[in-house]
């Protein structure tokens, strides 16, 4: 051979081998990209989180209820709930998990599942029956017959829940100090205005007198279950005195309107309290009118009718600035014409 032919020779064999090492660099690059890009369907493997979702939603309606907050446990980890009620917890390892949701106003929803697999939860929550007022109110009634006193509690509650208001299904009333209860009813139906009325002798005590400073609790629960309890309520007052009727009385006939109805000046009550006259039919048993809004310290009060030929008595009412009352005795008359 030639110096020429050897020559050649050596530097095809070196472009040779050159060029094998850009192809091994090249299929070796290759090869990592398809690795990166290979689906990690091994749920063991550990650079391959699971992930936990869903929705949370109201019991009546797939609506989100506002600001709910999701809890996965023994992660430690908290969500704020989607506008739409979804969420997502990602990159957990295979386990038993414990998830849990609650928003302001609503009862808590929870679950416990194995997470082996990319997992869907949902939870509902129900929301909270509340009241919206509270009443206790005393009434002292006199009367001629019989002529003992009488004495009673009245509770009202104002009840609603943010699910509808016909999701109320009992309201009652726990007086604790006296192991007494009483359910309270609709005030008319589809109402969500609940009332009740207890005696003395209902309450089995000799004097509501012995209630004064008594905590009283009202319950309320939901068609699902969910039961909430007011604040303890208190008897804020117990009026005493008692009206006395001047005229007309002992079934005075009148034949003319207006009916002036007169009484003496109530000179012993120092808090605030307005009077109220109520007229009934002694035939009918039943109210036929009023007169309302009685400055407290008038002692006359003007009726114009019309009412028909019959017998009538008036009863003249105080009340006090928290709805507690005191009543006179009858008054009758009768109205000729």
């Amino acid at each position: 051979m030639t110096d020429l032919t050897i020559k050649l020779l050596v530097q095809m064999h070196y472009h040779i081998r050159v060029i094998s090492k850009i192809v091994s660099i090249l299929i070796v690059f290759n090869l990592i990209g398809c690795i990166s890009d290979a689906p990690r369907d091994n749920p063991l493997d550990p650079a391959n989180g699971l992930m936990v979702s869903g929705n949370i939603s109201r019991i009546y309606t797939n609506n989100p209820p506002e600001n709910a907050v999701v809890f996965l446990q023994p992660e430690n980890l908290t969500l704020i709930v989607n506008d739409d009620g979804g969420y997502t917890f990602s990159n957990l390892k295979p386990g038993v998990y414990q998830l849990s949701s609650t928003a302001p106003g609503y009862s808590a929803d929870s679950a416990t599942f194995d997470l082996q697999q990319n997992t869907k939860v949902n939870l509902v929550l129900d929301s909270l029956p509340f009241f919206r007022d509270i009443k206790l109110t005393t009434h002292h009634v006199s009367r001629w017959f019989p002529p003992d006193d009488l004495y009673s509690i009245r509770y009202e509650a104002a009840a609603s829940d943010g699910d509808g208001d016909g999701d109320i299904n009992k309201v009652w009333l726990k007086i604790e100090s006296i192991a007494y209860t009483d359910t309270l009813q609709r005030s008319s139906p589809g109402s969500n205005i609940f009332k009740g009325e207890a005696f003395t002798l209902d309450l089995s005590i000799n004097s509501i007198h012995q209630l004064i400073g008594k905590p009283f609790t009202i319950y309320v629960k939901d068609l699902p279950g969910q039961i909430v309890e007011s604040k303890d309520q208190f008897l804020l007052r117990i009026i005493e005195d008692i009206p006395q009727l001047v005229s007309p009385i002992g079934l005075e006939v009148l034949n003319s309107f207006p009916i002036n109805f007169v009484w003496q000046a109530i000179v012993n009550i120092s808090y605030s309290y307005s009077l109220k006259i109520e007229i009934y039919s002694i035939s009918l048993g039943l109210k036929v009118d009023e007169v309302n809004n009685i400055l407290s310290n008038a002692t006359t009060a003007q009726f114009g009718g019309p009412l028909s030929t019959g017998d009538y008595y008036w009863i003249l009412y105080i009340i006090d600035e928290f709805g507690n009352s005191s009543t006179s005795r009858e008054g009758s008359f009768r109205i000729q014409l």
